[in-house]
């Protein structure tokens, strides 16, 4: 797992680190409460690449590479926005958003999905994501989102 923060990148590698970061950013959270983007793919330079971008844009991101974390992290990080990649080599994406927004606990967290699939594929993409976007080398149209997502 990896997590963004302005300090720059925190490597976690096992469940009593996480539980220290947890705490030793307690009060990074309360001092300017930045909204939480909880981000899964399985590339790591993907997650690097966009987990910087929206680091510099003033979120507090956790990255996850494996779908099975989910979960967990939305249960501790308790995020604002998620992204989901579709296509993972342990699965596909929609069904985790589908289950999210099925869940009463969890159906009122926007969630984008992010693929590299082709414009066509993408229109013949069915779940419940507030948003369905392509990989792009340019973010702004990704950030433009995230912000009109988390402003409703």
């Amino acid at each position: 797992m990896i997590c963004f923060t302005q300090q720059g990148v925190i490597v976690i590698n096992c469940k009593i680190n996480y539980c220290v970061f947890e705490i030793a950013t307690a009060f990074e959270k309360n001092s300017y409460m930045k909204k939480k983007i909880l981000f899964l793919d399985d590339d790591p330079m993907t997650l690097y690449r966009y987990g910087t971008t929206f680091t510099d844009a003033g979120y507090e991101v956790q990255c996850i590479e494996v779908m099975e974390e989910v979960s967990s992290c939305v249960e501790t990080f308790r995020p604002d926005l998620m992204i989901l990649d579709i296509r993972m080599g342990s699965g596909d994406g929609r069904k985790i958003c589908n289950e999210l927004k099925s869940n009463p606990e969890t159906f009122h967290i926007p969630i984008i999905m992010l693929t590299a699939l082709s414009y066509n594929e993408i229109s013949a993409v069915e779940c419940d994501a507030d948003a369905i976007l392509g990989k792009s080398p340019n973010s702004e149209n990704l950030l433009l989102n995230i912000s009109n997502l988390l402003a409703k």
